[in-house]
């Protein structure tokens, strides 16, 4: 009905986010469904995009966190991480591929980026490798606008104390940790060059240790059997 094209369905779109309106995709099922087109859809809408493969997640997404779905609460979210050369030797980004933001552009309010939705929150992992534990090894800085209106993008830097480096994996945090087997899982399922160094043993052990939500604890660690087998 109306629109079929790729490029008019997204000039559509378009028109419709100026007046305030937001465009979520869900995908369902398993087998050929078009995600990257989804994902664009909803980017191009200022929204979210999800993928069902389970009555268990249909709950999850449309009653457990219907709201972040449906209510935008930060549009063209952008972070920046700033490294102190002195504190790290080197760095790098896990994912995020097609997300990523020019240095140039993180202040430039034209340029399109992530939206959050309410009760969200984002993760970004990074492999680095430390020179000194002793000093702030970075900072974040973050711009947003409102979910409404053309107000100019707020901008907050964040820096990173240097107590909160944890010397070992038990002192660390849970959610570190379970981060960190996430990271491990994807690595290898995309048979990373980093992940020669990991095992499913060894994911599914970390894992185990970093039990934050019980009922998404056992699906990350079937996730993992099923991936090894």
């Amino acid at each position: 009905v109306g629109a079929t094209s790729h490029a008019e369905i997204l000039k559509q779109i378009a028109q419709y986010k100026e007046k305030g309106i937001t465009l979520s995709t869900v995908g369902f099922g398993s087998g050929n469904y078009q995600d990257t087109m989804m994902e664009q859809l909803a980017d191009k809408g200022d929204g979210n995009y999800v993928y069902i493969d389970s009555e268990k997640h249909a709950r999850k997404v449309f009653v457990d966190q219907l709201d972040g779905l449906l209510q935008v609460i930060a549009r063209d979210v952008k972070v920046q991480v700033a490294w102190d050369p002195a504190a790290v030797e080197s760095y790098r980004l896990v994912g995020y591929e097609n997300r990523k933001v020019e240095d140039k552009d993180f202040r430039n309010d034209k340029v399109d980026a992530g939206e959050i939705g309410a009760g969200h929150s984002v993760t970004a992992v990074y492999d680095v490798v430390l020179r000194k534990t002793d000093v702030a090894p970075l900072s974040v800085r973050l711009r947003w606008k409102k979910p409404l209106g053309s107000d100019p993008s707020t901008e907050l830097a964040v820096p990173m104390p240097a107590s909160a480096i944890a010397k070992t994996w038990t002192e660390a945090d849970a959610g570190f940790r379970l981060a960190a087997a996430v990271t491990g899982l994807a690595e290898l399922l995309r048979e990373s060059p980093y992940a020669k160094g990991w095992t499913w043993a060894a994911v599914r052990s970390l894992a185990g240790s970093a039990k934050v939500d019980p009922a998404e604890h056992e699906e990350l660690l079937e996730l993992i059997d099923r991936a090894a087998n």
